[in-house]
């Protein structure tokens, strides 16, 4: 991620996640685009 882009994600989800007792942040990037291949076709 950039600079710009870790302070868009701390602004966005630390109001929502601040009063949770745990937080789990993945990240998955190459990790996700390689689990999750797939196809689209048009008919």
């Amino acid at each position: 991620m950039t600079p710009r882009e870790y302070n868009e994600f701390i602004v966005y989800w630390l109001p929502q996640m601040k009063d949770n007792a745990c937080n789990l942040i993945s990240l998955q990037g190459e990790n996700y685009e390689e689990a999750e291949k797939c196809c689209i076709s048009g008919r």
